[in-house]
């Protein structure tokens, strides 16, 4: 299993951190099983990830963003940051209960990649300085993040999964091993202009005038390649002969082109098929049906096998700790620059 820095950043808890003004930092926001989570600890961690989850919703102007529900994005990360923290702190403890050992060396060469990690980008490397984050506490975290990685790796290597598992779940999962995808190429005739608006009735009866010609050619033996290159209006494709690149599945093109790709042998070609864009003429020129067999597959379903499997020891860790959240505290924590 490969070392989770993401598991050292969520192990970064029991910080010495400077007081705000009408901010008690040192409040608990969760205690797990007796172990307080502080506010301070709280919105280091919350800072901590900000960045790489703005790049995931798509910038920081998105954060105050509702769903369906009325949840925001800030009530969403907040949450899924303070449950990280509570199983970070769940499993080091069941670790140490496990009786985990581990050597200097091990954790000085965590604590090293740790160091490393941090010192890499100078915002985080400013935000330690400036939370008083020292080497020996850094030091501790590696500790507790190689625990956890410990434990996790001797779950997984005592965990036995049988082969009747393993069908039930390939029987179960069948159709994710199925493969069935088209290669085809096209004419594109657009009835949009450059913005992909709608064109006006009359240019529409055009294109779809000069696509029945193109369709006509083709199918009295004119040479597909070429008729793409001469006339299609898809700029991706038609240098290439209308060659549409790699083959592609079920629920990637449009409706009406998947639906007449995936209804025609190689080598046949469509008539005019309509969709959004405009007239297609659509040449299968490859059928890729093909289903993973479980021998193949066996490897892959035992590493979802032993993950679920993890999953609910978490679960039951979770169910058997005291925890307990102050929402008060949580509310008041905050991580986003106010403006």
């Amino acid at each position: 299993m490969k070392k989770l820095v993401t598991i050292m950043l969520a192990a970064i808890m029991s910080l010495s951190l400077v007081a705000c003004k009408n901010k008690d930092l040192n409040e608990t926001v969760a205690a797990v099983n007796g172990h307080k989570i502080t506010l301070g600890e709280y919105e280091f961690m919350l800072k901590m990830n900000k960045a790489s989850v703005e790049s995931t919703i798509g910038g920081d102007s998105r954060w105050k963003e509702k769903d369906k529900n009325g949840e925001t994005y800030i009530d969403k990360y907040k949450m899924i940051v303070l449950n990280q923290m509570i199983n970070t702190e769940l499993l080091a403890q069941n670790a140490e209960k496990e009786g985990i050992k581990l050597t200097n060396k091990e954790v000085q060469s965590s604590f090293n990649d740790l160091k490393t990690y941090i010192n890499s980008d100078e915002e985080m490397k400013e935000s330690a300085k400036k939370l008083g984050i020292t080497d020996d506490f850094l030091k501790e975290q590696a500790r507790l993040s190689l625990l956890i990685q410990k434990s996790q790796d001797k779950f997984y290597k005592e965990s036995k999964i049988s082969d009747e598992e393993m069908k039930n779940y390939y029987d179960k999962h069948i159709n994710e091993y199925k493969k069935d995808e088209v290669e085809a190429s096209h004419i594109l005739i657009k009835t949009t202009d450059d913005n992909n608006k709608e064109l006006p009735k009359k240019e529409q009866e055009k294109a779809k005038k000069k696509a029945e010609k193109i369709l006509k050619e083709v199918k009295n033996g004119g040479d597909f390649a070429e008729l793409a290159k001469k006339y299609s209006q898809d700029p991706g494709s038609a240098a290439n002969g209308g060659a549409l690149g790699s083959p592609f599945g079920k629920g990637v093109m449009v409706k009406e082109f998947e639906e007449a790709a995936f209804s025609m042998n190689p080598g046949e070609i469509s008539n005019l098929v309509k969709t959004d864009f405009g007239y297609h003429i659509i040449k299968v020129t490859d059928r890729i049906k093909d289903t993973t067999s479980f021998d193949s597959a066996k490897e892959g379903i035992k590493e979802e096998l032993l993950k679920d499997k993890y999953a609910k020891q978490i679960e039951a860790l979770q169910k058997q700790a005291k925890i307990e959240k102050d929402d008060k505290v949580i509310d008041s924590a905050e991580f986003l620059e106010k403006k």
